[in-house]
């Protein structure tokens, strides 16, 4: 025993440490637990986090969706406008009880916010049950184009427009053309991409395929061209409408529907206009075939229409919508 107290006298420093170490060791047990119940809390948070992100970038994306989809829609009314917004929103998976849509400023404007509970998983293991709201809002108003596709080598003259009403659009061999302001020799049509029968009777059937812009100068095409201009309005009407396709309903993307340019004459020769400037556009709704010689003559209904392509949202325009997201 003495050896052993001997031992243990000349070894003391040794043993104080060894006490140490032990009392260390269930401090770092203390230290190591609290530092994996941090850990997992802040692996936790981010997890729900990430999750909220995604949830928050969906509501986004829906909300712009459903906003534009009742922007095209404007020009029909606020309840059909309305109606679009939420069918839009529904197919992309939207709680009807989650989205609110309202029409503004006399059909001008429309604005949608999607708000939705934050679901929270992980972080319940912190005893964090709610996560707050995650909402999206956007707004888009009705546009006026600036430029089109898909124009028909007609046009009007600029003047006030009345919805429903049947306007000239070509006149026929021998007729007077004071609906058109176009002179002798012109009975309508346009040289949109170029002089010449066969483009006319293109673009008169498919619509002109390049841009035409509010400003461009555009020369216009002599003769009748009656043929052509019988054969393409005929192709028109011969092809399916889209349901409820009428001069009532306003529908977009119906063949119908004739986009034409409202010009002022800006260049003549004698007693007959050269050339037109382009100050905007509007549809008619085209119900019937043209005859030859002097009843070649395309008439169309005045109607209101929705158009993608570039816009603006100033000025009053001539029927065609476009919508702008601006928010």
């Amino acid at each position: 025993m003495k050896i052993f107290a001997k031992w243990k006298e000349n070894n003391a420093v040794w043993f104080r440490l060894y006490r140490a170490g032990q009392e260390e060791k269930g401090s770092v047990v203390v230290i190591l637990s609290l530092a994996i119940s941090v850990l997992a809390g802040a692996a936790a948070l981010v997890a729900d986090i990430g999750v909220a992100y995604v949830t928050q970038q969906r509501l986004a994306v829906a909300a712009d969706a459903a906003a534009f989809a009742g922007g095209q829609e404007l020009h029909l009314g606020a309840a059909q406008a309305r109606q679009a917004a939420l069918e839009n929103a529904a197919r992309n998976g939207v709680d009807p009880a989650d989205i609110v849509v309202a029409v503004e400023q006399d059909n001008r404007a429309l604005a949608v916010r999607i708000a939705s509970p934050m679901t929270v998983f992980f972080a319940r293991v912190l005893g964090i049950d709610e996560g707050g709201e995650l909402s999206a809002d956007a707004r888009v108003v009705s546009s006026i184009p600036t430029a089109l596709q898909g124009v028909a080598p007609l046009g009007i003259r600029n003047q006030p427009l009345t919805i429903g009403q049947e306007y000239t659009l070509k006149v026929g061999a021998g007729e007077k053309d004071e609906a058109l302001g176009l002179g002798s020799g012109n009975f309508g049509a346009l040289a949109l991409g170029g002089p010449g029968a066969s483009t006319y009777g293109r673009n008169l059937k498919y619509g002109y395929p390049g841009l035409l812009e509010v400003g461009d100068i555009v020369e216009t095409q002599t003769g009748n061209i009656s043929g052509r201009t019988r054969k393409a309005i005929k192709f028109r009407l011969a092809q399916p409408k889209p349901p409820h396709c009428s001069p009532d309903s306003r529908v977009r993307d119906c063949p119908r529907v004739l986009l034409v340019p409202v010009y002022e004459p800006v260049e003549s020769k004698g007693n007959q206009v050269k050339a037109v400037r382009v100050v905007g556009f509007a549809a008619f709704y085209v119900e019937r075939a043209p005859g030859s010689g002097r009843e070649s003559r395309v008439t169309g209904r005045f109607v209101k229409t929705f158009h993608g392509g570039q816009a603006s949202a100033a000025g009053s325009g001539f029927g065609i919508r476009g919508a702008i997201l601006v928010e």
